[in-house]
């Protein structure tokens, strides 16, 4: 892993605030564009990284998922974001990687990886302006 100087002067704190309408229209998603490419930057080498994520969005199953008590626990989803900016599918079928392969190459379609989060499978889904992270039972 890539070290980064943190963009914090003496003293700052960073503190996130959570909510579960983003502006979407259904308010079924939380926007984690800011804090999961904050942790992104400071935890991993991100010259590795295939492709721009774009908004990065989350479902309720998910933030239920990694919430512990008033908190979430946003930096759990990085190694699977990593992963999946890098090129690393996860889990998916031959069919989806190579399907995946080909349109990362031609900059179209969308981008699907499969993945595990404390035993629970995790999807995410890339499309030109937004990142998705979710269950298979929101998609």
């Amino acid at each position: 892993m890539a070290s980064t100087k943190s963009p914090l002067g003496p003293g700052e704190h960073v503190i996130f605030s959570y909510t579960t309408d983003d502006g979407i229209d259904d308010g079924l998603f939380t926007d984690l564009t800011k804090p999961l490419g904050l942790f992104l930057r400071m935890d991993c080498d991100i010259t590795t990284f295939k492709f721009d994520p774009a908004r990065i969005v989350v479902t309720q199953g998910v933030m239920a998922l990694i919430k512990v008590g008033p908190m979430v626990n946003v930096p759990a989803l990085v190694p699977l974001l990593a992963r999946h900016l890098a090129g690393d599918w996860g889990n998916t079928c031959p069919a989806d990687w190579a399907a995946n392969d080909r349109d990362l190459g031609s900059k179209t379609g969308r981008l699907f990886s499969s993945y595990l989060l404390d035993k629970v499978k995790i999807w995410i889904i890339t499309e030109p302006t937004v990142t998705t992270i979710l269950l298979p039972s929101e998609y």
